[in-house]
């Protein structure tokens, strides 16, 4: 499998998988990178280092199924582990991100009205 076709299909699994984790913890172009990372490392340990399947290959629009395969397993993988170290708290965007704001607005707002 082409190296260029692992990227843009890990990069698309990457993309896909942003949208099946929670969306208070969606960081798009986290799990893009992570996606097409993913996909060269998976297609590199799976079929260069195991031998299952085809080697990453110079040739674009090299395409293999198994490699394909592969892209997609280890950009799963990839993006699930960068999505168990993003912290909790540090990513709100979205619904979360809103009522996290409108929460600290009446808390600021009924300080201000004790005085």
């Amino acid at each position: 499998m082409s190296w260029l076709l692992a990227i843009v299909v890990g990069g698309v699994v990457g993309w896909l998988y942003s949208y099946a984790v929670r969306p208070e913890r969606r960081i798009i172009w986290a799990d893009i990178v992570a996606g097409a990372v993913g996909g060269l490392l998976g297609v590199w340990f799976f079929a260069n280092l195991l031998g299952i399947g085809f080697p990453l290959t110079t040739a674009v629009g090299t395409f293999t199924l198994l490699g394909m395969i592969w892209a997609i397993v280890g950009s799963i993988i990839v993006a699930a582990i960068v999505q168990a170290l993003i912290p909790e708290r540090s990513v709100q965007t979205g619904r979360a991100y809103y009522e996290e704001t409108e929460r600290r607005r009446k808390d600021e707002e009924d300080r201000l009205h004790r005085r």
